[in-house]
């Protein structure tokens, strides 16, 4: 005869007697026995990841038993500044900024059910795009609108001499 006990809490420890109960009566009791529920909680691979500055980087942390109920998950081990996971759901999210390019971020993924964990480490590479130069057009200068030129006085003409006058007589 077999007996399965259902929604324990994973690491609690459980105090068990057993006795038979038939036609010709009930049994005395067993021995006292204790059961301590455990399970094996393994997070599903996580690959090391590459990611742009100010991209958004997002993925669901999974176990590999999907009935598992009560999860929580964590980071650890130094995470970047702004990563986060959701306790709940597994729900990792960050959006490295550009002082954050150009390194590699190795930190740990943490799962927890009771006082069952698994951790998985993973290393995040941002690539270095928001500081590099782009190319820009030199704007055209206005040009200065030109000038007409000023009319030069034209030159007075030289007074005529006067005519002398002769007189005869």
């Amino acid at each position: 005869t077999t007996y399965s006990h259902t929604g324990l809490t994973t690491g609690t420890v459980y105090t068990y007697k057993v006795s038979t109960i038939n036609s010709v009566g009930t049994s005395s009791a067993s021995n006292e026995v204790t059961a301590t529920p455990s399970i094996t909680l393994k997070l599903n691979k996580i690959e090391n990841l590459t990611i742009d500055e100010g991209k958004l980087l997002s993925f669901i942390v999974k176990v590999t038993d999907s009935s598992l109920n009560d999860l929580v998950y964590s980071l650890d081990k130094n995470p970047p500044t702004g990563a986060k996971i959701n306790t709940n759901t597994g729900l990792f999210s960050w959006t490295p900024t550009n002082l954050q390019g150009t390194k590699s971020y190795t930190f740990d993924i943490v799962v927890k059910q009771g006082s069952a964990t698994d951790r998985q480490s993973i290393t995040i590479t941002v690539n270095d795009v928001l500081n590099t130069p782009e190319p820009t057009t030199t704007p055209k200068s206005t040009p200065e609108p030109t000038k007409s030129p000023e009319p030069s006085p034209e030159p007075s003409p030289e007074p005529s001499p006067e005519p002398t006058k002769t007189s005869t007589l």
